[in-house]
């Protein structure tokens, strides 16, 4: 699967990248037709640089792409594809979207179903791949705004 020209740290990367939740380094390695000692010494570098996180339990450490690198890299996203324009034009997008399921569902944010106050009645509640969407929108929304100030 890996050419023999593959960096080990590109092989790491690319697996962390791809995995759909926190694993081992036993897996990452297999993954990556790496010994595990190599592995590892990838993983501690990508830790140091903070693009992967490690969790530390009593008999094992678990490995994850770092949700902050995630954003940084939708940020220079932002930054580098699109125009100051363009990125109105989005933010005014998910604002009206944002706007539809408060207006639809009586809630100001997915985040007072999520606390769960019982302030709103049972059937006003979005469903959960909804609730998902307005999360992820609402944290795009803030990385849209900074994109525009930094593109200020």
């Amino acid at each position: 699967m890996w050419s023999e020209e593959t960096p080990p740290i590109e092989r790491v990367y690319a697996v962390v990248f791809a995995l759909p939740y926190p694993i081992d380094a036993s897996y990452i390695a297999d993954q990556a037709d790496l010994s595990l000692k190599t592995t590892r010494a990838q993983l501690e570098q990508l830790c140091e640089l903070n693009v992967v996180e490690v969790t530390s339990y009593p008999s094992t450490q678990l490995y994850s792409f770092a949700d902050s690198y995630l954003s940084i890299r939708a940020l220079h996203r932002l930054c580098t594809q699109r125009t100051l324009d363009e990125l109105s034009q989005m933010a005014t997008t998910l604002a009206d979207q944002i706007e539809t399921w408060q207006q639809q569902y009586d809630i100001s944010s997915p985040q007072a179903v999520l606390g769960d106050t019982g302030d709103h009645p049972e059937s006003s509640t979005p469903p959960p791949l909804i609730l998902g969407e307005w999360l992820f929108l609402t944290h795009y929304q803030t990385l849209i705004q900074k994109a525009q100030i930094l593109l200020t």
